[in-house]
């Protein structure tokens, strides 16, 4: 698993899932009931709500701080992502409202997830002095310190991060990312412990707590976590990984079945596009060869 991509996606996961219970009030002329509709944006957990509320804000105030900010958001977040229209959106509604945190804070996120670390951190950085308080700025400029591989200070963001919201599993999480990205898996497996603790059977946490298992020879523990993450439609990397503790426990054929699976949700396109239709192609000779043989005898 690549580390930028790794984290891209869960810094993603991160502002779709992020809460402000502060929101700035707007330097524009901005009606009550729209402040309301993002307000309750803000601090609901539900993509489609989100999306739903931000779109009635776009709708109404379209070109408004909000309704700029409303729109980014919803460019970022389409099918498929527009994070061209979203940086430039997010970057006209802090035009209008310089003292827009979660624009900054959505706008680094846009960068981070094009691996633009220097905008992203300038971003983080101004999203974090206009909110001290709000631990998803921490745990975003993390991501971005380990994206540029700075892990001592990416570790530093990550703890204010967990200290500010010490049951909020996503936090501690990617902490633990960063902590596997160090090489420390231990402090990594503590922290996905407690992530499951905080939202048992969690599947993503689960894969990675079988990596971090398998990085500490805990053989049986990797599997067993690997094996309920896989059961649950889990990515098919963690086969891969499955695999290779199969094999270091002795169990082969095992390790070549999950191998074997890999290899085919991998590298579907060749199995479909060369190995099938190659296959189906011997067979229709063989068929013509019978053929020509039973009737010109």
């Amino acid at each position: 698993m690549g580390r930028h991509g790794a984290m891209g996606r869960w810094a993603v996961a991160l502002v779709l899932l992020a809460a402000f219970p502060a929101v700035m009030r707007a330097a524009e002329a901005v009606p009550r009931e729209i402040e309301d509709l993002f307000r309750k944006s803000v601090q609901t957990k539900d993509l489609a709500e989100k999306r739903s509320l931000r779109g009635q804000i776009a709708e109404r105030l379209p070109d408004s701080a909000y309704g700029l900010f409303s729109r980014g958001f919803l460019a970022a977040t389409g099918t498929p992502p527009d994070r061209k229209l979203a940086i430039d959106l997010l970057g006209r509604a802090i035009e209008k409202k310089p003292d827009f945190g979660e624009a900054y804070a959505n706008r680094g996120n846009e960068y981070f997830i094009g691996h633009d670390y220097d905008r992203a951190k300038a971003d983080l950085d101004r999203a974090v002095a206009l909110a001290p308080g709000e631990a998803f700025n921490y745990a975003l400029r993390g991501l971005i310190f380990a994206g540029r591989r700075e892990y001592g200070p990416g570790i530093i963001d990550m703890d204010q991060a967990v200290r500010l919201a010490p049951t909020d599993a996503r936090m501690i999480f990617n902490r633990a990312i960063i902590r596997m990205n160090m090489g420390d898996y231990a402090r990594a497996r503590t922290d996905l412990d407690r992530a499951l603790e905080l939202e048992p059977g969690n599947i993503v946490f689960l894969g990675m707590r079988g990596m971090a298992r398998a990085r500490l020879g805990d053989r049986v523990g990797a599997i067993a976590d690997l094996t309920e993450n896989l059961n649950r439609g889990g990515a098919p990397r963690f086969r891969m990984i499955r695999a290779v503790q199969y094999f270091k426990t002795g169990r082969h054929a095992a390790a070549a079945w999950d191998m074997t699976v890999y290899a085919w949700y991998s590298h579907r396109w060749v199995f479909e596009d060369v190995v099938l239709p190659l296959g189906l192609l011997a067979v229709f000779l063989v068929v013509l060869a019978v053929l020509r043989r039973r009737y010109t005898a």
